[in-house]
């Protein structure tokens, strides 16, 4: 049987690109309906994701990956995975330092908040108020104003 490098095929291009298109219809998901009827979907789509940016990815893009999938298990309420996958992004944050940009850093924050307000937390409401302050150090003006759609939409299990 021949290699994939045989029959012409990229196998890293053709992984990149199976990753970004279901990052994006993963977010088209979260910020259409994240509901039940669409969990399936919404799942698979931030997971398969997930599993193409750590095969091919660097590490921002597993950062972006784990904020993916800790913004969709949240969304539908499913907090173990919530609270696991915002610790990884916030993890990777931590370790990307200043490869990262102010929007991803207020993301991971937004995104670590967002799970501990699922997870019913004592800290969410003070989590929430540092990624909001994070977003204030962004200056690019489109990654403002997705950041604040982000902080400002879904779920804050009590904290709206």
């Amino acid at each position: 049987m021949g290699s994939d490098k045989d029959a012409g095929i990229d196998t890293q291009r053709a992984k990149r690109r199976l990753a970004v298109e279901n990052n994006n219809q993963a977010w088209e998901l979260i910020e259409s309906s994240p509901d039940y009827l669409h969990a399936s979907e919404l799942l698979s789509r931030a997971y398969a994701s997930h599993r193409h940016w750590f095969e091919v990815g660097g590490p921002l893009e597993k950062q972006r990956a784990e904020h993916l999938v800790a913004t969709a298990v949240c969304f539908l309420g499913i907090t173990s995975l919530a609270v696991h996958h915002a610790d990884a992004c916030i993890k990777w944050s931590d370790a990307n330092g200043d490869e990262q940009t102010a929007f991803d850093r207020a993301a991971a924050l937004e995104c670590l908040a967002r799970s501990h307000a699922c997870a019913g937390l004592a800290d969410a409401a003070n989590r929430r108020e540092t990624a909001r302050q994070a977003g204030d150090s962004i200056e690019d003006a489109d990654e403002r104003a997705l950041f604040d759609r982000l902080l400002n939409s879904g779920p804050w299990f009590g904290l709206d």
